[in-house]
């Protein structure tokens, strides 16, 4: 079946071959436009963190964190943790491997709002120094915004993936153990590298992603998809449709 049949102009997907040096497109459908990201904003945010820190601009300094600083929604180990205590104290990459591997939603806050540039300038910046053409992390009314294309989310892998270092290593390992569902890479066993998924719900619609680096057949292959239906039950349908087709014709 053509990928195409299953997609609504609103859905994104991006399937490369996922070299170090170049990425080979194998399919594309409106990659390039921003899309509602939800968790895969927080693969930005981990690179950004894990950069900073290799280049010695902040040091994994201690944090404490009360009740009065967590989300308070979605997935949130801090939350968990805050409620048989007053106070903890993590560092920085207690938080960056939380924020990826749990999806922690709290430590993605804390790290946006204590320890990283202010998000209009994470806006700048990802445009300015990780040259990303699609993100738009705030509106023109201040308000907070996760909106990525999949073709910028591939290129954060990318950049994840060239680097070199045990940070960088400690970030790969926590990609490799995110707890995601994992819509696009459940139809059999594969080695996956890394993946990210997100779930957001917006102007009454679903918005289901997945994206992810994988090994299969003696390659690696970047995977991603962003689907929109009014039922999450559909979305979800759909999105792992294409997953089986393009894993299928790898």
């Amino acid at each position: 079946m053509n990928i195409k049949v299953l997609l609504q102009k609103h859905d994104s997907v991006l399937v490369t071959k996922f070299d170090l040096g170049y990425d080979q497109e194998l399919f594309e459908y409106n990659s390039s436009i921003p899309r509602e990201a939800a968790s895969l904003s927080k693969i930005y945010l981990a690179l950004d963190t894990i950069e900073r820190l290799d280049k010695k601009e902040i040091t994994n300094k201690v944090v404490s964190i009360r009740k009065k600083d967590v989300a308070g929604y979605g997935t949130d180990v801090l939350t968990d943790l805050l409620s048989v205590h007053n106070q903890i104290k993590l560092d920085i990459l207690t938080l960056v491997g939380l924020m990826i591997k749990y999806s922690c939603n709290s430590s993605a806050a804390i790290l946006a709002n204590r320890i990283l540039s202010p998000r209009s300038e994470l806006e700048k910046r990802a445009a300015n120094y990780w040259k990303l053409k699609n993100v738009n992390l705030v509106s023109k009314h201040k308000k907070i915004e996760n909106l990525f294309s999949l073709r910028d989310i591939q290129n954060v892998y990318r950049k994840i993936y060239l680097k070199k270092g045990p940070l960088w290593d400690f970030l790969r390992e926590r990609l490799g153990k995110s707890r995601n569902i994992y819509y696009l890479f459940d139809q059999q066993n594969l080695n996956i590298l890394g993946s990210k998924s997100g779930t957001v719900f917006k102007d009454g619609y679903y918005w289901i992603s997945d994206t992810g680096v994988i090994e299969i057949k003696g390659g690696r292959f970047f995977l991603g998809a962003v689907i929109r239906r009014k039922k999450i039950s559909t979305a979800v349908r759909k999105i792992r449709e294409v997953g089986k087709i393009v894993v299928t014709q790898l």
